[in-house]
């Protein structure tokens, strides 16, 4: 009994479409309950997923499609400021935001890692990991540059050129953004970072491309 069990669990963290022929959504839903107290998974409503709280160091790759998002990857920033652009990036694209998760927590420590971010969006249905290069070492003017990134992939566009340290002024040129009014608008969320107030921004019509720069 004891390995059966273990065996039903193991298998809870496959994407729950797999379980046609195996046990119901409630006996996975209870059986998932068990490692949701153990602290190592989480229950997704709108797929019936049993899946890893970070499903960004599963090694299964459909978890990781399904809900690691990784268009931060290369992004440093500091604390807090991972959250305002991951909070954006689910506005923009058309997520209700929900509560950040801290498994495990009491004190607000991140135990899934310092560079992921997860939260239930959706009424909570749905859940969604994000992945940062760096977010708790990252320094000044790194951290600058990483927000001006950010943004960048908030608004789908792709940075085709970026300068930013304790030598050079900060710049980014963000190509595909379609209009001066999109431009302008990434500048405005731009400086509602703590200390960025000092940016301005050119659009470029031509390649289509937005240049946030200090």
């Amino acid at each position: 009994m004891k390995k059966t069990l273990l065996s039903v669990l193991a298998g809870l963290t496959v994407m729950g479409s797999e379980f046609a022929d195996g046990p119901s959504v409630e006996d996975r839903k209870k059986l998932c309950q068990l490692l949701i107290d153990k602290g190592t998974h989480v229950w997704v409503e709108k797929t019936k997923a049993c899946i890893p709280v970070n499903p960004c160091l599963s090694v299964d790759e459909e978890i990781k499609k399904a809900y690691c998002n990784t268009v931060f990857a290369d992004v440093q920033v500091g604390v807090g400021q991972d959250r305002k652009l991951a909070e954006k990036w689910l506005e923009k694209h058309g997520y209700s935001v929900g509560p950040i998760i801290m498994h495990g927590s009491t004190k607000g420590e991140r135990v899934i890692g310092d560079d992921y971010l997860a939260f239930k969006v959706d009424s909570g249905s749905n859940y969604i990991q994000f992945q940062f290069d760096d977010v708790s070492e990252s320094v000044e003017p790194t951290r600058a540059l990483g927000i001006a990134k950010g943004i960048c992939k908030i608004y789908n566009g792709n940075v085709t050129d970026e300068a930013g340290s304790a030598l050079t002024k900060v710049s980014v040129f963000c190509a595909n953004i379609k209009s001066e009014d999109t431009c302008n608008e990434m500048l405005s969320f731009y400086k509602e970072f703590e200390n960025r107030t000092v940016l301005t921004s050119h659009y470029y019509s031509d390649s289509e491309t937005c240049q946030l720069y200090e």
